[in-house]
C-alpha cells in the first residue's frame, strides 16, 4: 500500500502510526537480518504499525476489546506473529481487561524447531505454521 493510501485506514489514518518506509522484507535474506528488522520492517511493502506508540498500542487493544465483545468471538488468530513485538502479543490474550481471549499465532519458518521454540518461550501461548 502506498503512504498516500495511509488515510483510508481505520482507526489509524496518518502516517505517524506506521514505520517509515525505510525498509521493507521482501526476500528470503531479509527475514534473517535479526528481530529488529524483522518487527520493524514493512512485510511485503504493506504499512507496518509502530507498537512502540502509546497510541497504537492501545489503540489496537481497544479495538480488538471491543471487536471480540461485540460479536463474541471464541478466539483471534494474529497472522504473522513474528513481526508483531512479543510484548504487544503478550496483552492480545487478554485485552483491555475483561475476560481472556484465545489467541492463536502462525509463526512461519521453514524449519519446525523455530516454530516450536517459539511456543516454549512463553511469548505465544498457541502456535501455528504452515510449512
Amino acid at each position: 500500500m502506498p503512504i498516500e493510501e495511509i488515510p483510508t485506514l481505520k482507526p489509524f489514518s496518518s502516517p505517524e502510526y506506521f514505520h517509515e518506509e525505510n525498509c521493507s522484507l521482501w526476500y528470503d535474506e531479509d527475514f534473517d537480518r535479526g528481530k529488529r528488522y524483522v518487527e520493524s520492517c514493512r512485510l511485503f511493502g504493506m504499512p507496518d504499525y509502530k507498537h512502540e506508540d502509546p497510541r497504537v498500542w492501545h489503540g489496537l487493544l481497544q479495538w480488538l476489546r471491543r471487536h471480540v465483545d461485540t460479536y463474541g468471538f471464541d478466539g483471534v488468530r494474529v497472522d504473522a506473529a513474528k513481526h508483531i513485538p512479543a510484548a504487544f502479543l503478550s496483552h492480545a490474550a487478554q485485552p483491555m481487561g475483561g475476560p481472556p481471549v484465545p489467541t492463536f499465532y502462525e509463526v512461519v519458518h521453514g524449519d519446525i524447531k523455530v516454530v516450536a521454540a517459539a511456543s516454549n518461550t512463553g511469548d505465544y501461548s498457541a502456535v501455528y505454521n504452515y510449512p
